[in-house]
């Protein structure tokens, strides 16, 4: 990692933590002191869920995300294809936990050649998966940065999930209204889309004093 990072030009790089989060149609229970009868209600309808993937970029702040049913190898590729038009020209760093899932074959076959040091965990049944020949050859600037295993406090976008269950999803009221609680997560995820600096995030994750 440490050869990854001393060779980087930091003028043409970019540095971004990213991480997934499932969001319940029932609302979670927490602290609520000061609000008028809290009550988490569950509702009548199935848990639904849905899935988050975000990036939080290390210096602006940014925020980029898809919200989709599940997250699976065809929607991390699509991802990754939105950060390289996100950051046109740029070598983009991903900072990201142990999910066997960011190790697939056919993921890391997309990308730049990698040179972490580290093996990556992957389940057992990988070992002899080889790649297909849909995402190969296209060698998208991206090198991954895996997080020590179980070491989820460093990755700060955790704190930026914290922010948005604080702030909307525990004790909400969309228990039968799945629909309307995504719009409410976009709304909320949108304030820190924009290219311009936001200080207030980086500040609460951590990032400076």
């Amino acid at each position: 990692m440490r050869t990854t990072l001393e060779t980087a030009d930091i003028d043409k790089a970019v540095f971004l933590c990213i991480d997934q989060l499932t969001i319940y149609a029932h609302p979670s229970v927490s602290c609520a002191y000061g609000k008028q009868q809290p009550l988490a209600k569950q509702g009548w309808q199935s848990n639904k869920t849905m899935r988050v993937m975000g990036a939080l970029n290390l210096l602006t702040g940014k925020v980029d995300y898809f919200i989709r049913n599940k997250i699976s190898v065809a929607t991390i590729y699509c991802f990754y294809q939105e950060l390289v038009n996100t950051y046109p020209n740029k070598q983009i760093y991903i900072i990201l936990d142990n999910w066997p899932m960011h190790y697939h074959p056919d993921l890391l076959v997309a990308l730049q050649t990698q040179d972490c040091p580290f093996k990556h965990r992957v389940p057992a049944s990988w070992k002899d998966l080889k790649p297909t020949k849909k995402y190969a050859n296209k060698n998208l600037p991206i090198k991954l940065l895996p997080l020590p295993t179980y070491a989820s406090w460093l990755n700060v976008i955790e704190k930026l999930w914290k922010k948005l269950k604080q702030e909307l999803l525990h004790m909400h009221p969309y228990k039968d209204q799945f629909e309307q609680l995504k719009q409410h997560v976009k709304t909320w995820l949108d304030k820190y889309t924009t290219h311009e600096n936001h200080d207030d995030l980086r500040k609460y994750v951590g990032l400076f004093n």
